[in-house]
């Protein structure tokens, strides 16, 4: 377990008693609060005397709080904007960003958000109920650069969900909904995207109609994408007056002029349709509705700022149409590398060219390894007008074992490289559990017994899985989002008592065995837990204070005891250090003895600290189960501060290359 120094308490306390300035606590705190008065200081979070209490609108807290390290709390409530909401202003830069952030659910109504300042974090807010004509700059727009935009949520607005036109930026753990254009608008440099929830977006909405309703709509550079899930996507939603406009749907869309390059895409799962019955959304081409509108991706780029350098890694793709290369291409240099692309068996037969996995048109540079096809009933990838294409260690195949409408060649079409490892059409994949329409939840997991285990090429750029498992586990890449565990010899007992004594682990479902021979946080038996290894998850507070007395206890007197901080008392220390040490007046011998048995103290055998059970979770940990399916590979932000933006941007500057 990591060690960490103790802080020099004693030492501060001491100087502080005589008169020495003591640890700064960070910048000031401004409250907001729905019973407040923009006439007073905005220095407390109720009203206590005179001009002191909290202000009213957060309009006048954006103006108010000067630029730097601060942090403007806003208190539980609905706020109703009379004007759009500005923040011109900035922090002092990483780690001590100006922050907005909401003390219990926070409403915003009336008017949109603007954060043009740098190092800013907006914490916590519920955007709903805009109207208005769409507007590229969102309902929530991040112009600024460094600005961290975290649990918060957006939706039933007529705009753009979020729009995040600035550099070094984060959105994580969001929750956009019910918006028109785009969930998430991404322009700029440098912008992570992470563990977001997009669902039921809009072509068309309260009479105002555009193009497309579109979850990602992205271009700029070295973008990250991870962790997010879309799902709940409906025909019916894109149809509010057909004779208006008639919008298509995609996960992914290329757009603007700053055409899409360096960006990496991994750990999502995408569901274009119903995942609580396993329909996805379909759409034929009839007179009244032209075309499939609803892709997972579309890319394109321009003449003079082609699309290139996606990488697109470790994700899910559920929906009737995977990657397709929009209007006339320009795209060069894209990596789809282990994921799985499913489709469905109930396209309607009279438009049987649908559904398709890759259609790769006009490409110079495309490399399709270790992903699965599954139920695309024409086929699994096309590559037409395009140079540089590589096809190989790749599955496709029927769930109800029918051959695709296309026929042989089925797998493939077009130019391009064919390569000699794919495996055998139509071979069943043996996930953990699949159902190709209606009922059940799919898990893309492998079995055992499954082909794809051990035949994918390895690509040495790719170190994990969709949920962070190590690859390759053996010595050979397998095929697919997932990376299949060996199970340990024991896994599968039906004898709980014979395989704890043998393998005694968390999972045990003998607790007092298992946690005889190796005690540990999860154990069910708190008393012989705590007593070979009492930590901070014990929950016999007395036994583990004794062992092990740490900020955890819940036995304070048996913390105090063990660990003091300090020995001091009036008569002791504050009776003769009322002032500074100028020799006006003494210090007391027993004071300044302590302080010289500290510091010597801290010289021999330095005061050291025990990490509560398992320690600090290591990057791309989960840290809350998935939502169906959907993997969350980042560690959620807790404080203030930009390590985690500096690591997942960091991700996006080399993209992933095979070996």
């Amino acid at each position: 377990m990591p060690l960490q120094r103790e802080p020099i308490i004693v030492v501060v306390a001491l100087l502080g008693l005589c008169g020495l300035p003591s640890l700064a606590l960070g910048g000031t705190q401004y409250y907001v609060s729905t019973s407040g008065d923009d006439t007073y200081d905005g220095l407390s979070p109720t009203y206590q005397h005179g001009l002191n209490g909290p202000w009213q609108t957060m309009e006048h807290a954006a103006s108010a709080v000067p630029a730097g390290d601060n942090t403007i709390n806003v208190e539980a409530g609905t706020y109703a904007l009379s004007s759009r909401l500005v923040d011109s202003r900035s922090g002092n830069g990483v780690g001590s960003e100006r922050t907005w952030k909401a003390n219990g659910p926070v409403v915003i109504t009336g008017n949109r958000v603007l954060l043009s300042g740098d190092h800013i974090e907006f914490d916590g807010f519920e955007i709903s109920g805009l109207d208005g004509a769409p507007d590229w700059t969102g309902a929530l727009g991040v112009q600024g650069d460094s600005i961290i935009v975290v649990d918060c949520t957006v939706h039933d607005v007529t705009y753009i969900g979020i729009s995040a036109y600035g550099s070094d930026g984060v959105v994580d753990h969001c929750t956009i909904y019910d918006n028109i254009q785009a969930a998430i608008m991404v322009n700029g440099s440098h912008n992570a995207i992470l563990n977001n929830d997009v669902s039921r977006q809009r072509g068309s909405y309260r009479g105002h109609y555009l193009n497309d309703a579109n979850a990602f709509q992205f271009s700029g550079d070295n973008h990250v994408f991870r962790g997010n899930y879309i799902h709940d996507i409906y025909l019916s939603d894109m149809e509010e007056n057909k004779t208006v406009v008639i919008p298509h749907f995609d996960v992914w869309q290329t757009c603007c002029d700053n055409a899409a390059q360096d960006t990496l895409i991994e750990k999502n799962h995408s569901f274009i349709g119903d995942p609580a019955a396993n329909e996805l959304t379909y759409a034929p081409e009839t007179i009244e509705d032209p075309g499939i509108r609803f892709a997972t991706f579309m890319i394109e780029g321009t003449p003079g700022r082609p699309a290139r350098n996606l990488t697109i890694q470790n994700n899910i793709f559920e929906g009737v149409l995977g990657y397709c290369t929009g209007g006339d291409g320009y795209v060069e240099n894209v990596y789809l590398y282990n994921n799985v692309f499913r489709g469905t068996l109930a396209a309607p037969s009279q438009y049987p060219a649908w559904p398709r996995g890759v259609i790769a048109n006009n490409h110079n540079g495309i490399w399709v390894w270790n992903n699965v096809f599954v139920d695309f009933k024409f086929r699994c990838l096309d590559a037409v007008n395009s140079t540089n294409v590589n096809m190989d260690y790749n599955l496709c195949t029927m769930s109800d074992g029918s051959t695709p409408v296309g026929g042989p060649p089925y797998w493939r079409s077009g130019t391009g490289t064919a390569g000699g490892s794919d495996l055998t059409n139509n071979l069943a994949p043996h996930f953990k559990s699949y159902h190709n329409s209606g009922g059940g939840t799919n898990d893309f997991g492998l079995l055992e017994i499954s082909p794809l285990r051990d035949n994918g090429n390895t690509i040495a750029s790719i170190v994990d899985d969709y949920v962070g498992t190590a690859r390759p586990q053996n010595s050979l890449y397998d095929i697919g989002a997932y990376e299949f565990i060996v199970p340990p010899p024991d896994a599968g007992s039906t004898d709980a008592a014979a395989t704890d004594a043998a393998r005694p682990d968390a999972a045990s479902t003998d607790a007092a065995a298992g946690d005889a021979a190796l005690p540990d946080a999860a154990s069910t038996d708190a008393a012989a837990g705590d007593a070979a290894r009492p930590d901070a998850a014990s929950t016999d507070a007395a036994a583990g204070d004794a062992a092990l007395p740490d900020a955890a206890s819940t036995d304070a007197g048996s913390t105090a005891d063990a660990r003091t901080t300090s020995t001091t008392s009036p008569g002791a220390v504050g009776e003769g250090c009322s002032c500074a040490l100028d020799g006006s007046h003494r210090v007391p011998a027993a004071a300044l003895a302590l302080l010289a048995l500290f510091l010597l103290g801290r010289l021999i055998a330095p005061i050291t600290k025990i990490e509560p059970a398992g320690g600090v979770a290591p990057a791309g940990a989960p840290d809350e189960p998935e939502r169906r399916g959907k993997p969350v590979t980042g560690p959620r932000r807790q404080s203030t501060g930009s390590t985690m933006m500096t690591s997942a941007i960091s991700a996006t500057r080399s993209p992933p290359r095979a070996s």
